[in-house]
């Protein structure tokens, strides 16, 4: 029974030791795709140097562009414009942004509600805490 656990407890380490050098790998050759919604405010080259060398920021600043908030459509019918999620930037909303609590601000132009989470929820969730200094926030609305 020893020599078993003992088997298994090297087959365990040795494929965590090839996962970790897998993910070097990966990293090393840097992105291979972007979400579209961070080259709304950073350049692939910019994106590719963080990916590389900062990740908790990269994956701060993906998270923050991606799932800091929910889409819903409200209104279905045809007088609405198109919308395209992939387009969506969150930081035109960021000023309506409450600390403890959700705030949903209304897209009438595309018939959408975006839910944007708490700031106490983004603080608890982000690999930084909530990136004020490298989030570009813009005044005008779409």
């Amino acid at each position: 029974m020893t020599l078993t656990k003992s088997y298994l407890t090297i087959l365990f380490a040795l494929l965590n030791l090839f996962a970790k050098c897998q993910l070097v790998n990966e990293r090393s050759n840097g992105l291979v795709e972007v979400d579209k919604r961070l080259l709304l405010h950073y350049s692939l080259e910019d994106l590719n140097d963080l990916y590389l060398n900062n990740l908790q920021k990269y994956l701060t600043l993906h998270y923050y562009f991606t799932n800091s908030y929910f889409v819903s459509n409200v209104d279905l019918t045809e007088n609405v414009s198109p919308f395209d999620l992939k387009s969506f930037d969150v930081s035109k909303y960021e000023k309506h942004r409450l600390q403890n609590d959700r705030v949903d601000v209304y897209d009438h132009k595309h018939g959408l509600r975006i839910t944007l989470l708490a700031i106490s929820e983004l603080e608890l969730k982000l690999p930084i805490h909530y990136p004020e200094q490298f989030i570009p926030i813009e005044d005008d609305e779409e």
